[in-house]
């Protein structure tokens, strides 16, 4: 954690946090719904950000498919049928950016 996070504070690192998620999620603003609609289409908002993800350990990511350790992995989980909805959502908001 001291490597990630050097001066690692509890209350910091979730301020820091939820204002990250904000400037995210602040993006859209929805009208016209009622809280069921608004949370349904925050939470799919919040899911299209999940990936890509990186997967490394202080630069490096071991692969158990060859045994070797390289740079950074990045990865791109996209389920059956979410593209169609995921590749529009994320060009608005890249364009609300």
């Amino acid at each position: 954690m001291e490597i990630e996070i050097p001066h690692w504070d509890f209350d910091e690192v979730v301020n820091a946090t939820g204002k990250t998620w904000s400037s995210s999620l602040d993006k859209f603003q929805i009208q016209g719904a009622n809280e069921d609609q608004k949370t349904i289409f925050y939470t799919a908002l919040f899911h299209t950000m999940l990936f890509p993800r990186e997967f490394s350990e202080y630069g490096q990511y071991y692969s158990p498919f060859d045994d070797k350790f390289t740079r950074v992995c990045h990865t791109m989980i996209i389920h059956s049928g979410t593209l169609s909805e995921l590749h529009p959502l994320l060009l608005l908001r890249i364009r609300k950016g």
